[in-house]
């Protein structure tokens, strides 16, 4: 039995999420970290009744630090707009 994936390419490599598994175990993705990417900046004012910066709403290059645990390896799943995903693991020293 084959599994057959079809991708369509978006011409702008638009990433819309990216997520990060901080100790990954090699069978179950765990979102540690999330960063999202919004078109337009969602209005959480009166819900948080606080202020919210509008860089938080930008997509973050970079993930918050954190400590190399157990397995000493790290997952990162990207979505772009069309809903395809991709997984990269990396071992850590």
């Amino acid at each position: 039995k084959h599994r057959r994936s079809e991708y369509k390419h978006a011409d702008s490599g638009y990433v819309a999420a990216w997520y990060l598994d901080e100790d990954y175990d090699g069978d179950c993705f765990v979102d540690c970290q999330m960063f999202f990417d919004f078109k337009k900046a969602p209005n959480l004012k009166a819900t948080l009744k606080a202020e919210v910066a509008p860089d938080e709403y930008t997509l973050q290059l970079a993930s918050q630090p954190f400590a190399v645990r157990g397995y000493k390896r790290i997952a990162v799943k990207v979505v772009d707009v069309y809903g395809n995903e991709a997984t990269i693991v990396r071992e850590l020293a």
